[in-house]
């Protein structure tokens, strides 16, 4: 064998392949895992540094509203003992009464850092001598006309020294709040740039040892992911299919299990005979059941919506009955009134379990989508072009005009998947038994006047 046809084979070979991968991947993992740790350590210590310059914004807003309570207290103070109105003092009692709760809000705030609490405390003995100084001033106002200068200017000096505590706090905030947001900033700017390189690096890295090697694989893999997929979407759609076709007999059976039950517990002996009968309908049902499943095994080989078929002579008028009966609980559950008009005998060359799920889907689908208004059924043989027509309508909500068509489409419905379970399914599935048996399935609707669906079969498909 020629060097290069054999170094050709190596290189798309699945060893060759992986060894690439390890050669591409191993230098740019190991950056990027440094770079990594160095960017999640920056991000916590910037997330720790953010939460120090949040706390130097609340300690500044604290410190601020006790300054403004007590200015708004003084000028409140001042105006009384200028004028003796005591009006004017409403602030000055709000605001003290407000002080206590707002201190002490400022030292739980400071409390980690021992100068500034000296200074809160500090602040605080002086705002509750000159409180007491005050109401001492009050009452003296109270009692004279006159005011007192003395009294007024040793207000003062308190209330200064009250305001050159507070300012010297936030001054100190101030302080810190511009050296934490300067160092945020220098870190956010750090992790920004490590996080630029990082993923430069690893992505120039992976480019420059991959992009040449990796490039001679990649057609020799498309087929097989190609594959692949297409493996998955038959897949899905055969799981999908098979849990909607189950539904419908299952649903029977059960219903038919529910009204045995009811039957046995009330123990009437006169109910034998339609025990029996349940009993029988059930088997009936489990029976077609199973042969479902050995049909859904058969969906492997689907192409372009098609099942196979066991076409035997069936009388469709029958068949409609047998259906109508094991849904007779939920119709008289929900009160809907069916008319039927059906022929006595249409016989026909049909797949009869196929022709079943058609029939029990428009009629599930007329008790679903009807409202619990009337329901009317109509079967009739036509035998000037040998052929039978069937249809199904209710007076429920309609379908749309645009959506006439959508509705025999895989995975589509008249309304929203929360109102209505089901995969959406039974009229495609429908539609594709009809077709196979060379016959035609069509509706006729309006939002809010019902539908009103059509099967035509040939007598002999």
């Amino acid at each position: 064998m020629p060097t290069d046809q054999k170094n050709r084979d190596e290189l798309i070979s699945p060893e060759a392949f992986k060894r690439i991968l390890r050669r591409s991947l191993k230098y740019p993992m190991i950056l990027t895992l440094v770079l990594a740790t160095v960017s999640i350590s920056q991000a916590l210590y910037l997330l720790r540094s953010s939460e120090w310059v949040d706390h130097t914004h609340q300690v500044i807003a604290q410190a601020s509203l006790v300054k403004s309570s007590v200015l708004s207290a003084d000028g409140a103070l001042k105006g009384y003992l200028l004028t003796g109105k005591t009006r004017i003092l409403e602030p000055f009692f709000s605001s003290e009464n407000r002080y206590s709760q707002e201190v002490g809000v400022l030292e739980g705030l400071v409390s980690d850092d021992s100068a500034q609490m000296d200074h809160v405390v500090s602040m605080g003995k002086l705002v509750a001598e000159w409180l007491v100084a005050a109401h001492e001033a009050m009452q003296k106002r109270q009692f004279s006309r006159s005011v007192d200068l003395g009294e007024v200017e040793n207000r003062f000096e308190r209330v200064q020294k009250i305001r050159e505590d507070l300012n010297r706090i936030i001054e100190i905030e101030d302080t810190k709040l511009a050296k934490r947001s300067a160092w945020v900033n220098c870190v956010l700017f750090s992790f920004v740039l490590s996080t630029l390189i990082l993923a430069l690096m690893v992505g120039g890295i992976l480019a420059l040892l991959a992009r040449l090697q990796l490039k001679n694989l990649a057609s020799n893999y498309e087929k097989a992911i190609s594959e692949t997929r297409h493996a998955v979407q038959m897949r899905d759609e055969f799981l999908s299919i098979a849990s909607h076709e189950l539904k419908t007999p299952l649903t029977s059976l059960i219903l038919q299990m529910q009204l045995l039950r009811r039957s046995l517990v009330k123990g009437e002996s006169a109910t034998v005979d339609s025990n029996l009968k349940l009993v029988e309908t059930s088997e009936k049902l489990s029976l077609k059941i199973g042969a479902l499943i050995e049909d859904l095994l058969d969906l492997t080989r689907l192409r372009l919506g098609r099942l196979p078929l066991v076409k035997r002579e069936i009388n469709l008028a029958s068949l409609v009955r047998e259906v109508l009966e094991r849904y007779q609980v939920e119709v008289q559950q929900k009160k809907i009134m069916l008319h039927l008009d059906l022929s006595e005998t249409v016989l026909g060359i049909w797949d009869p379990v196929r022709i079943e799920q058609v029939v029990s889907n428009l009629i599930s689908n007329a008790i679903k989508y009807g409202e619990g208004k009337p329901i009317h059924i109509h079967l009739k043989l036509d035998s000037a072009h040998q052929r039978t027509i069937l249809s199904v309508k209710d007076q429920g909500m309609g379908i749309a005009p645009e959506m006439h068509q959508k509705i025999f489409e895989r995975f589509e419905r008249a309304v929203a998947p929360s109102k209505i379970s089901g995969f959406g399914l039974g009229l495609y599935i429908s539609k594709q038994i009809v077709e196979a048996h060379r016959g035609s399935i069509s509706v006729k609707s309006e939002l809010g006047n019902g539908s009103e669906f059509t099967v035509e079969l040939p007598l002999k498909s």
